[in-house]
This record gives C-alpha cells, sequence and structure tokens, in this order.
C-alpha cells in the first residue's frame, strides 16, 4: 500500500474516533451540568412547594379554641334522662343506691354521663355535686376496692344524694373536651338544675365540691349563672389562675400523649378567658365559699400563691368565706398567714365534715327565713 493511500485511511480511522471521544466528553459535560447546577435548583423549588404545603397543612399540637359566647344559655329543659338503676347494696347500714343516666349539654347538645349516689329511704335529701379536676371522669370519685368505700357513697352514707358527672368529652360523655371551659360550665349548670328538681333532693341544699382544676368549672358556672341557687362550694387546691394552672407558664407545649390544661400557653388570652377562677370567684353567686389546702399541695411545688390569690379574690365578694379551719372572712396578706390541714386522710378526715358543716349552715339559713 502506498504511502498516501495509508495516510488517508489513518485520517478518516483518526476522525471517527476524535469524533466519538467529543461526543462521549459532550454527553459527560451536560448531564455535569445538569447535575451541578440545574438539579440543586429543582430540588430547592420542590423542597419550598413540600414546606409551604406542610405550613398549611400542619396540625397544631395544642387545638384551636373555638370562640363560644359567655352568655348563659337556657336551662329551662334541663333534666336527667335514661335513669337506671346499677347497683344496690347496704353500706354501714345504709342501704344505698346508685342510678346511672345522662343530662343534655344545653350548648353543645352532647350526651354526658351522670352518676348518683343516695340512700334508698328517705326524702328531702342536701345533695353535693363533685366537680373532677384535670380531665378526668369523675370516676375516681366511685373507685371501690376490698374494704374499701368509694368518696361517693361515703357521702351517700352520712345522708345526702351525690351527683358524680364526667365532662365533655371524658369518660362515657360524648362531644369533644372543652378543659372545663363555657361548654364544661353550661354542662355543669345543667347538672346543676336537674339535680334540683329530683323528687328526694331539698332544692334549696345544693352544693358543689371541687378538686383540683374543677374549681375552674365551678366558679365559671357560679359566676355566669345567677339564679342556680348552689348555697355552698368547696374548692380543694384548685388553681387559681393560668399561672398556677401551667405551673408558673413553664408548660405551653404537650406533656404527655392527652393535652391538658397546663399545656395551653399563657399568651392565649382567648382559651384563659374561659378558665381562671380567681377572676369568677368574684363573681360567683354562692353564699359560702371553704377552700381546703394541704401543707403538701397534691399538685403544686413553688409554694401557696394559688390559695393566697383565691382567698383575697374571695373575701369581701362572697357572704362567707373560710380557709381550713381559720375564722369566717379571715384577711390574708401573704403565703406566710395561710393555714393548712393534714396531708393523710383529708377527705374523710376533712372534706366530708366541711360538707356536713356547710349543710348544717343552710338548714340553718332555711329556719332563720321561714321564721
Amino acid at each position: 500500500m502506498d504511502s498516501t493511500k495509508f495516510y488517508v485511511i489513518f485520517m478518516k480511522s483518526t476522525n471517527h474516533s476524535t469524533l466519538l471521544m467529543l461526543s462521549i466528553c459532550g454527553v459527560l459535560a451536560i448531564v455535569v451540568y445538569l447535575f451541578v447546577f440545574v438539579y440543586p435548583f429543582f430540588l430547592s423549588q420542590q423542597i419550598s412547594v413540600v414546606e409551604e404545603e406542610a405550613e398549611q397543612t400542619i396540625v397544631p399540637l395544642v387545638p384551636v379554641q373555638e370562640e363560644v359566647s359567655q352568655n348563659p344559655v337556657d336551662l329551662s329543659e334541663a333534666k336527667f334522662i335514661n335513669l337506671i338503676v346499677t347497683k344496690t347494696e347496704e353500706i354501714e347500714g345504709v342501704e344505698i343506691r346508685v342510678r346511672q343516666g345522662w343530662v343534655v349539654n344545653p350548648r353543645t347538645q352532647d350526651r354526658q354521663s351522670i352518676r348518683i349516689h343516695e340512700p334508698t329511704q328517705g326524702k328531702d335529701f342536701p345533695a353535693v355535686i363533685l366537680v373532677p379536676g384535670g380531665i378526668t371522669d369523675g370516676t375516681n370519685f366511685e373507685r371501690t376496692g376490698e374494704g374499701i368505700i368509694s368518696e361517693a357513697d361515703l357521702l351517700a352514707i352520712e345522708g345526702m344524694v351525690v351527683i358524680v358527672y364526667s365532662p365533655l368529652g371524658t369518660g362515657e360523655s360524648y362531644g369533644e373536651m372543652d378543659y372545663q371551659g363555657y361548654q364544661d360550665q353550661d354542662g355543669l349548670a345543667a347538672i346543676i338544675q336537674s339535680t334540683k328538681t329530683l323528687p328526694n333532693v331539698d332544692a334549696t341544699r345544693v352544693g358543689l365540691a371541687s378538686f383540683s382544676y374543677g374549681i375552674t368549672g365551678a366558679s365559671g358556672t357560679l359566676s355566669r349563672y345567677e339564679d342556680l341557687g348552689v348555697k355552698f362550694l368547696i374548692d380543694y387546691e384548685g388553681p387559681s389562675s393560668r399561672m398556677s394552672t401551667t405551673f408558673g407558664c413553664r408548660r405551653d407545649t404537650p406533656s404527655g400523649e392527652e393535652i391538658a390544661p397546663a399545656d395551653f400557653s399563657c399568651d392565649d388570652e382567648d382559651f384563659w378567658a374561659q378558665r381562671e377562677a380567681s377572676v369568677f370567684i368574684t363573681s360567683a353567686n354562692v353564699s359560702y365559699y371553704w377552700r381546703v389546702q394541704k401543707k403538701t399541695d397534691h399538685a403544686q411545688e413553688n409554694g401557696y400563691g394559688h390559695t393566697l390569690e383565691m382567698m383575697q379574690s374571695a373575701v369581701g365578694t362572697i357572704p362567707w368565706v373560710k380557709l381550713n379551719d381559720d375564722e369566717v372572712n379571715e384577711i390574708y396578706e401573704t403565703e406566710d398567714d395561710l393555714s393548712f390541714i393534714k396531708d393523710k386522710n383529708f377527705f374523710e378526715g376533712f372534706i366530708i365534715p366541711a360538707i356536713l358543716d356547710l349543710i348544717e349552715l343552710t338548714a340553718v339559713e332555711e329556719e332563720v327565713v321561714t321564721e
């Protein structure tokens, strides 16, 4: 083969290889460009879209409370319905009957579970409604065991009708939890009104006994409803305001699987406007208010500011106010002025005697009126 022909063949093969290499390099360059410059931009746009959608659909940890009117609702139709006897037994020589039924919340129209513990013999009994604390359903008042009499029955054998109930969204009650806001208060108002219609109850001697956070619902109900005719209120170590409910505004995010009142931010004015006992107690329509405070509070760890605030708010606005065994309407300036009861056996040792004393006071009051 001559040199010219060889050169032509060589150049053709070389051009094909070069073109192939250039093509490969070009493709690689495009891929690198897309990966380095275009893909990150595209990815950032996608992330922005996802984040924007997430912000639009995110469910808050603490549910937003719908605005509810503080005006009371009509209670003319309030009554217990579908009452059935679930148990009858003799306790310490007294036959006690338990009936279970419902009351319709006058605002939400949800059915709320109620239980009545009452003596089977007699009539014109005083009545006490037990207001549960926290987000509990009231069944702790009915807890029994071997050799243990429930708190509800301990009161019933003393000669009174005892009402236990479950707030909205707790226990067997329907609806959503209201954390003892206006809707819970409306339900309690209906329960009070229904209790007064029971044929074995003396409607002039009906009282409330609230425990812990239950003072929020109890005081709110008595403040917003002027004509319930509730004679007395016992308050066991209830929080006075958002500060004590949230333990100093330190808990504004959920602390467990179930959201509790302590989990709401102190900055949520709409929420707390419905739930501060020290505000409600200044206008509570009740004749007697008895605050119970142990040396070791069941919930608070940093002093007794909640009790001091409740006493300062109540004295001068309610006719008869008392802390533990202190004098009626005593003035308290600092926490050092407060008294305490023994930590052990407080229910039988103090709550029951206090309720009996208040019932006696209401009886004397009625005698004076009739004379």
